[in-house]
């Protein structure tokens, strides 16, 4: 009992010690805005404030493994023309972080700039992520950023009709999509292709085995063959009910989501 006890105090203090780091972490006050500098070119402006004893490091490309401030964007036709521009000068200090060699680093307060390009249609708001990088005379820590800025011109485009990716061509596809087929056939045909597929399925590993244990199972059962023979229809039929009764719903309500079912079997 007593090591059990131990064992989660540990964890307790394990949790204790992730929330402090975490708290540790500086909070930045973020500050976006865009300019439209061109046919398709967007200047997107960065500034903000930084916590007292932390720095906002610069362009310090002799350091290895601090990189400038990154940016991602969700629009794939988004590329970035130029390396990140701070507008205020940096100041170079010894840094203890990195072993003592000189850094270009930012306090109080930082302004950045990156200029974009567009290529294709332009959104009307662009949505993506700004990384930085702080530290203070102990810690160093990666700041992400999410970011969401109105962009001038952009058009408007609605929940259904969103901006397609341009390497994708909706009018020739790859392969056939089998829709085209479904359309020239009867009701009668689409159900006798699913009775078919469904006598197929019988023969996967998971499903035959079970086949002469269900139809044993009802002669072990009764006793007679007349029973069996009933107990068996009824067996069948039940099952065809509850199909029938779960698919109701999408025949009255059209809304409902036809998916539900196979999300419920593999996420269950």
């Amino acid at each position: 009992m007593s090591a059990k006890i131990f064992k989660n105090i540990l964890v307790v203090l394990g949790l204790i010690g992730f929330g402090i780091s975490a708290k540790a972490q500086p909070s930045l006050d973020w500050t976006a805005t865009a300019r439209k500098t061109g046919a398709t070119n967007y200047s997107i402006h960065f500034t903000g404030s930084i916590p007292a004893s932390w720095r906002l490091y610069g362009l310090n490309d002799a350091i290895d493994g601090l990189s400038a401030p990154a940016f991602s964007f969700e629009y794939e036709n988004v590329k970035t023309i130029s390396k990140p521009i701070f507008t205020t000068t940096p100041e170079q200090i010894k840094d203890a972080v990195f072993e003592n060699k000189t850094t270009f680093v930012y306090t109080g307060h930082f302004d950045i700039t990156q200029e974009i390009s567009i290529s294709g249609a332009i959104p009307p708001v662009l949505k993506g992520t700004i990384t930085v990088f702080t530290s203070n005379d102990k810690e160093f820590y990666p700041v992400e950023h999410s970011f969401e800025i109105p962009l001038e011109g952009g058009s408007q485009v609605s929940a259904n009709n969103k901006i397609r990716i341009s390497s994708v061509d909706l009018n020739s596809p790859l392969s056939s999509c089998g829709g085209r087929s479904v359309q020239h056939k009867s009701l009668l045909g689409i159900f006798l292709l699913g009775f078919a597929g469904g006598l197929i399925a019988l023969l996967t590993p998971y499903v035959f085995p079970m086949v002469p244990v269900t139809i044993t199972f009802f002669p072990k059962r009764s006793e007679s063959r007349k029973t069996a023979v009933r107990n068996g229809l009824l067996y069948g039929f039940f099952i065809l009910l509850i199909y029938i009764l779960l698919s109701v719903p999408f025949h009255i309500a059209g809304n409902v989501n036809p998916e539900i079912f196979n999300t419920i079997s593999t996420n269950a």
